[in-house]
Formats: structure tokens, C-alpha cells, sequence
């Protein structure tokens, strides 16, 4: 059985892609709905760790949330895979846009 390992990547969980799924589109990681719910100060800094390295391909509904999400701060929105977007959000935090985590208008 395979055993997923952020740093080597690969195929994530579905319970990290939903809860992606879910910050995309309320701009809350919702940490809450995991049976066993980490105790980490950032919960957004937590999920973008293990899809890292996720190759998994986002659907169009996600891509478009997120597009909408990053917009206009991120001029180059193509994104395919979770690991893609995870590590396009760390360099946008990294540059300062605390904003991220509120909802979209």
C-alpha cells in the first residue's frame, strides 16, 4: 500500500485536497473537519506543507476560485496541480500579501 509522504510527493489524500478545496473557496483551512485535527498555529502554512509536492491536477472549479482568489496580485495564474498552487501561495505570503485568507469579493 502506498503511503503519501509530502516530501516525496505524489498523490495527496483526498481529506487535504477537500480542505484546499474548502480555503480556495471561504478562505479558511477548516482543520475542524479531520477526524483528528492538528494542533498547528497556522493552519494555511500546515496544508500548503503537505501539498507541496502534490502532483495532483485541480479541477477547472478550483483553478477559477483560486485564480479569483490571487487575482490581481498574481499576474501568471496557471496552475495545474495542488503542489503547483501551494508553492505559488507560499511566495505570494512570503512577499506579503496577508490578505489571502480573506474571502474573495
Amino acid at each position: 500500500m502506498h503511503h503519501f509522504s509530502p516530501s516525496h510527493g505524489g498523490h495527496a489524500p483526498g481529506h487535504l485536497r477537500d480542505l484546499f478545496c474548502g480555503w480556495s473557496e471561504t478562505g479558511s483551512v477548516q482543520l475542524e473537519k479531520l477526524s483528528q485535527p492538528p494542533k498547528v498555529p497556522e493552519p494555511l502554512d500546515w496544508l500548503i506543507g503537505k501539498l507541496w509536492n502534490c502532483t495532483d491536477i485541480m479541477s477547472s472549479d478550483v483553478r477559477a476560485e483560486l485564480r479569483q482568489r490571487l487575482d490581481p496580485w498574481d499576474q501568471d495564474p496557471e496552475m495545474f496541480t495542488y503542489g503547483q498552487a501551494a508553492r505559488r501561495i507560499r511566495a505570494m505570503l512570503d512577499s506579503g500579501f496577508s490578505s489571502l485568507g480573506k474571502p474573495s469579493l
